[in-house]
């Protein structure tokens, strides 16, 4: 081989090389900045409407309420802690791991085939918080209060205003609901509720879960004791003997005493966010057996918890179904919304007509 012909090929091949060495130290850079700095998250579901609408595209800020780093799932310190008003972005208490081979490839893929994330198994939701640790909630039917307000925060209603559709952004089906502006605290924002169950008794959401409860703080001591039991304890003794997972009559009530603080609940809040039997349960399936069966039950908080609603209040999977959110699952919050044009700029701002 002539010396020119080998340092011509010398020469392409260390091309070659560098080209590669670029392309994967830009592909690390990037996903470092994704799992610390920022993400992009395409909104799937219309349970933020009218603040956010399907199909919209946010920057999430991912290192404010603390890293949460994907696969191994270990949390990073945080720098502050949300409050009630704050829409969060996090990992749901619902979601089940596909494996940790898909995650991975989901994770060096930029989540482009969404491996880890589908319609049947999300993994990430986005709602606002309505209860952070140690707040006392009573969630109640906005219709009995003709629609004064949905839910009262330690003892204060957060009141309802209503205002003209022509305030929140267009979309399909708009015309099927009724808008108001929610105060949380010192935090204002638009929530909805559709017309047709305006005047009605029969609704799903959110007669499902009414009724007063508390907000558990890492390093609570929570004494749950029974007051008045529905329950077959013969039957419970069966169902734990076999391993089962427990129930509780929705119907039994149950006292919480934590501190000062003495509350009532019933079976059906307790089974809705205390004993979830999901990654987000307070209560463990032992604890139940020994509540049903001995009467009381100490438990001692691990976490920081928080309880959030989507604001499309009649159309929302949230923290009325599978319970609260713990802190470690919280990634973040949203920056700004980068998509649609027509709407690029602050997320949670509220725009009311004629003011």
């Amino acid at each position: 081989m002539l010396k020119h012909e080998y340092y011509v090929k010398k020469t392409k091949w260390d091309k070659i090389k560098k080209w590669i060495k670029e392309f994967f130290s830009a592909i690390l850079i990037a996903l470092a900045i994704r799992v610390f700095l920022i993400e992009p998250y395409r909104i799937p579901t219309p349970s933020m409407y009218p603040t956010i609408l399907e199909g919209d595209m946010l920057m999430a800020n991912k290192f404010w309420y603390g890293v949460l780093v994907p696969i191994i799932n270990f949390k990073l310190p945080s720098f502050s802690s949300p409050t009630n008003g704050d829409i969060i972005l996090f990992e749901t208490p619902t979601y089940s791991s596909p494996g940790k081979f898909r995650e991975i490839v989901n994770f060096i893929t930029f989540g482009i085939f969404g491996l880890d994330n589908t319609r049947e198994n999300p993994k990430y939701f986005i709602k606002r918080v309505i209860g952070k640790p140690s707040d006392v909630i009573t969630i109640l039917d906005p219709r009995s209060s003709d629609f004064s307000y949905h839910i009262v925060l330690n003892d204060k209603p957060c009141i309802l205003k209503p205002i003209d559709e022509s305030s929140v952004p267009d979309f399909e089906e708009k015309s099927e609901y009724k808008f108001f502006v929610e105060t949380i605290g010192d935090k204002t924002h638009y929530v909805q509720f559709m017309k047709r169950y305006f005047s009605s008794s029969s609704v799903y959401i959110p007669r499902e879960l009414q009724g007063k409860f508390y907000v558990p703080r890492e390093g609570d001591v929570i004494e749950f004791s029974i007051i008045e039991s529905f329950d077959n304890i013969a039957d419970v003794k069966k169902s734990y003997e076999s391993g089962l997972l427990l129930d509780i009559n929705p119907s039994t009530r149950v006292q919480l005493k934590v501190g000062e603080k003495i509350i009532e609940l019933s079976g059906r809040i307790l089974r809705s966010l205390y004993f979830t039997g999901l990654r987000n349960s307070i209560i463990s399936n032992h604890d139940l057996y020994k509540l049903l069966v001995e009467g009381k039950v100490t438990v001692s908080v691990k976490d920081d918890y928080y309880f959030v609603i989507g604001d499309n209040r009649d159309n929302s999977l949230d923290s009325r179904y599978w319970g609260f959110v713990p802190a470690k699952l919280i990634l973040g919050n949203p920056l700004f919304r980068h998509f649609p044009i027509s709407r690029i700029g602050k997320v949670d701002s509220i725009k009311i007509k004629g003011k």
